[in-house]
């Protein structure tokens, strides 16, 4: 798929429409029994407890609190999906907050459109860090943003010379000509910035305890009286794609799950029943139209028309409200891409609504004004996109995906 992978980028890149909320605080994240896998999964609600990466925890720490002559710093930290750079900065941001001096930290979107708010972000005599995650996304504007702190904190320093550390954290896959860009370009981008550092796959000895960790936690969250009875499933995770801490945390989700025998599985199988473990959601437990709606969701068609608004959402259409959200499954169906009555696609929208609207985390730092937000983990909503829109034996868009994004 790696041909269809460049071309999810460019459409994301052409689809993208970014919101900008403040510095984001971290908050404990709430959960429930009856949370979805990509709930569960998501490295904001932190299900699974932090494990290794002490190595790199620790050199973070070093570099938010060291001082030098100018106290703005960036750093850039790729790998590839899954790998576990969000859920490492989040652990180092939880950390800064139990430093006793008083330090602001949190992620933060960056909206082209929108006048960034200096003064909130850049306090005085406060250290500050910044975590900026998918960065690709923001490519084109980096440097400017980076600029506006150094010059908005050396005017307010112009009398009396900032101490405070002001520390900016990048996060992508992989490094390129915007990281070149970056660098040349934005002022505060010095020594410790010219290399980005790379998160690096998890080392095969410390995986059995991550996904015994996880099988815990899983159960746990589930409320389970006890952990499920399960194999080790060593031979399986010294397999090179288990390097990836999201697909450990996965394999530790389906045993919980109780799901067929993972042994040997491969990573797309791995990500199919996950996906597979999503959809038995879609038939929610708690609406007045129960019955209808669990009738209505065990129907292919539509299961296929919430793949392709998931697929939408994840790719980053906009979906603000219930009306948006039904006139896209009125389009869907002119498009001859389902066959369901009007009423059926209302009750589908205002029932998908439910189930994702605002519950990510349960907590202010990872909610957006979207009714339908994009499916998370990354990796996943990457395969639902690829599942859904591509045809992986001929390594291009299907007709119904060219059927959508033509309209």
């Amino acid at each position: 798929m790696a041909n269809s992978s460049i071309r999810l980028q460019d459409i994301s890149k052409l689809l993208s429409q970014l919101a900008a909320p403040p510095l984001l605080q971290l908050t404990i994240p709430v959960y429930h029994v009856n949370l979805k896998p990509s709930e569960l999964l998501n490295s904001a609600r932190e299900i699974v407890p932090f494990y290794g990466r002490d190595d790199d925890l620790d050199d973070l720490y070093r570099w938010c609190r060291q001082k030098g002559d100018d106290p703005i710093d960036v750093r850039l930290y790729t790998g590839e999906g899954g790998v576990g750079k969000t859920r490492l900065m989040r652990q180092l941001c939880r950390q800064m907050l139990r430093d006793d001096n008083g330090w602001r930290v949190g992620f933060l979107q960056i909206d082209p459109d929108e006048k960034q708010d200096f003064a909130a972000l850049c306090e005085p005599e406060r250290p500050t860090l910044v975590v900026i995650d998918d960065a690709t996304l923001y490519a084109d504007k980096l440097h400017e943003f980076i600029n506006e702190i150094d010059r908005y904190i050396n005017q307010r320093s112009s009398t009396r010379k900032r101490t405070a550390p002001f520390r900016v954290v990048l996060l992508a896959r992989t490094a390129g000509d915007w990281w070149d860009k970056v660098k040349t370009q934005a002022s505060s981008a010095n020594q410790s910035s010219v290399e980005p550092r790379v998160v690096t796959p998890l080392g095969a000895e410390s995986r059995t305890e991550t996904f015994e960790q996880a099988v815990t936690a899983f159960a746990k969250a589930r409320n389970y009286d006890a952990v499920p009875e399960h194999q080790t499933l060593s031979a399986t995770l010294d397999r090179e794609p288990f390097g990836r801490i999201l697909l450990i945390h996965m394999l530790a989700l389906l045993t919980v799950e109780r799901s067929p025998d993972q042994t040997n599985a491969s990573e797309t199988r791995i990500l199919d029943d996950i996906l597979t473990l999503e959809e038995r959601h879609w038939a929610p437990l708690h609406t007045k139209e129960r019955i209808l709606s669990d009738r209505l969701f065990r129907r292919d068609d539509a299961r296929q028309m919430v793949r392709h608004l998931l697929c939408l959402a994840t790719l980053g259409y906009r979906i603000e409200d219930e009306d948006h959200l039904i006139e896209l499954c009125d389009n869907l169906q002119q498009l001859g891409l389902n066959r369901l009555r009007k009423a059926e696609r209302k009750r589908l929208a205002t029932t998908l609504g439910d189930l994702y609207r605002n519950n990510s985390t349960d907590s202010n730092e990872d909610r957006t004004d979207l009714l339908l937000p994009p499916l998370k983990p990354d990796l996943l909503g990457e395969h639902l996109i690829e599942t859904t829109l591509f045809d992986a034996k001929e390594e291009e868009i299907t007709d119904e995906g060219e059927e959508i994004f033509a309209h």
